[in-house]
């Protein structure tokens, strides 16, 4: 069987309020699949604003649940909100891997056509989501959400390192080098009494996992840096990088890196 996969974000869906079918999904003349369709974006609505509001996906990771499973561990208003079965009285599957989400129903037959990984590092998570593939009757119905709260935070990080880096670059159009020396790699805020407010108003000195913001200098070349959301250096930073250097990727706990103007180390799908 060929299974439809339901493209699209949690913006496209919070933003979809007075949505078109073609806005959220391929418009499709099945009511009972329009139906399960919509029970998937409010159930990805609802975990989504958890996320955001408790900076993690409710249940176990790995472990594939259903929506019934899921309301009940959660509390109001969240609980209410929860769909329990698809538009064929069959359960909703709901599962997360801590960096995303996944929802499932196995259609109107209520058998899963095929046999789902959704461990931490499995098969599911690594599908595209972008993929839209034509549905027969009795296919499976699901959903993989990347994690709009560390998307969130990556932009925020984003923002961050480039303001961080225009105030470094009016340093040195002025002063003919850039803050420091440093002997090694530091904490943000040894160079805010270089920058503030001359060069910029509030220099932000922790990212949006609440991990400082780190900065090195020789002088001649600089770079800043977030540690991502474990908080831990991916290499060993001890002097200048390669401008020219171009990395995405792929998780939300690798660094982000700006360096001489530039980004060379950023989150796949971002602009440098």
């Amino acid at each position: 069987m060929v299974k439809r996969w339901i493209g699209g974000t949690l913006v496209a869906a919070l933003a979809a309020i007075g949505f078109t079918s073609e806005d959220i999904y391929a418009a499709d003349s099945d009511p009972a699949v329009v139906e399960t369709e919509l029970d998937f974006w409010l159930l990805a609505v609802v975990v989504g604003y958890f996320g955001f509001t408790h900076e993690h996906y409710p249940g176990t990771q790995g472990t594939l649940i259903t929506g019934a499973e899921l309301a009940e561990s959660l509390s109001s208003p969240f609980a209410e909100r929860i769909p329990r079965s698809d538009a064929w009285g069959n359960p909703i599957f709901y599962a997360t891997n801590g960096r995303a989400f996944a929802i499932l129903s196995y259609g109107p037959d209520g058998e899963p056509d095929e046999d789902y990984d959704f461990a931490n590092d499995g098969e599911i998570w690594k599908r595209s989501r972008s993929q839209e593939m034509p549905r027969t009757s009795g296919d499976d119905l699901f959903i993989v959400e990347l994690s709009l709260m560390h998307v969130d935070m990556e932009k925020r990080a984003l923002s961050d390192l480039r303001t961080i880096g225009t105030a470094i670059e009016g340093f040195v159009a002025d002063n003919g080098h850039y803050p420091g020396p440093t002997s090694n790699i530091v904490e943000v805020e040894h160079v805010r009494l270089d920058l503030e407010p001359a060069y910029i108003r509030d220099l932000p000195l922790f990212d949006p996992w609440g991990n400082p913001i780190l900065f090195w200098s020789d002088g001649k070349k600089y770079f800043v840096l977030s540690r991502g959301s474990d908080g831990l250096e991916d290499h060993d930073y001890s002097g200048p990088l390669d401008p020219e250097t171009h990395r995405e990727t792929t998780e939300p706990s690798e660094d982000i890196v700006f360096a001489d103007g530039r980004f060379v180390q950023l989150p796949k799908g971002f602009s440098p």
